[in-house]
Parts: C-alpha cells; structure tokens; sequence
C-alpha cells in the first residue's frame, strides 16, 4: 500500500481510480495529504483538534454535498462536515475519513418577483439581509437587520 491509499472504517482499502472518478465529478477541488492547500484546508479554529482526513472535498454548491455524502457511503468512509469550522468539539474534522467542507457554500440568490431566496449554508446574516432586502422596497427581509458584531 502506498501513503495515498484510503482505508474506510471497515479497513478495506479504495481503488484509486475511485477517488479520481470522484474528484471528476466534483466542482471543487478534492484535497488529499500533501496536495496544495490541504494543510490549511484540514486546520480548524479550535486548535486542541489535529486530525488528518483520507479527503477533504472543497464543495462549492448542493451537488458536491450530494456526491460527496454518497462517495462516503459507497466506500464506508467516515464523514465530517464543516461549515464554519468553529466546532469548539472538533466535531467538524475526522480522522482518515471525508471532510466535507462547505465553507466556500457562501451565496445567495434572490428572485424579487417571486419574492424568493435560496441561501447556501455559509452565508453571513449581513450578505443575506443585504440581498434578500431586494424582496421588498424598503423592508427587510429579516426582522432584526442591525449589524452583527460578529459580521
């Protein structure tokens, strides 16, 4: 076995053209240890919690989430999800498992003349509120609109 393969929580091993034909179809990048970025990717704010993750999928929209929740499935891989990566538990790293990490899941879109917004999981209140303020001319869209001291 080389230092790439992935062993799932049974301890089997994945082909490693599973993992490419899963980062193919992914729209963000999927990180593994040692690539650019992954290093950085895998740290989280509460610095108690060192794990390494087999993978971290960089998702950047829903169908990212889905294929990567059922690549973990397929393999019986681990799974942990980030958002924020504020998970003072450490809840949001697994050891040797999948990260999904949703923190590039920023955006929103808004349709006035449905009166409609779709956020994405990440997306901070005052983005939100500036957006979706476009429902109604001079209304916001949430009821408490003043600025957050935290952003």
């Amino acid at each position: 076995m080389s230092d790439n393969t992935i062993i799932t929580a049974t301890g089997d091993s994945i082909a490693n053209t599973a993992v490419e034909e899963f980062q193919a179809a992914l729209r963000g990048p999927l990180l593994r240890p040692g690539n650019d970025g992954y290093e950085a990717a895998r740290k989280l704010w509460n610095g108690m919690f060192d794990r390494r993750p087999a993978l971290i999928a960089r998702c950047t929209g829903t169908a990212d989430v889905i294929r990567s929740v059922n690549f973990a499935r397929e393999h019986g891989l681990h799974v942990a999800v980030r958002g924020g990566g504020h998970s003072f538990p450490g809840h949001s790293l697994c050891e040797g498992g999948l990260l999904i990490d949703l923190s590039a899941m920023k955006g929103i879109r808004v349709d006035p003349a449905a009166r409609r917004a779709q956020a994405q999981p990440i997306l901070i209140f005052r983005r939100a509120d500036k957006q979706a303020a476009r429902l109604r001319q001079g209304d916001r869209f949430f009821p408490d609109s003043r600025p957050s001291p935290n952003g």
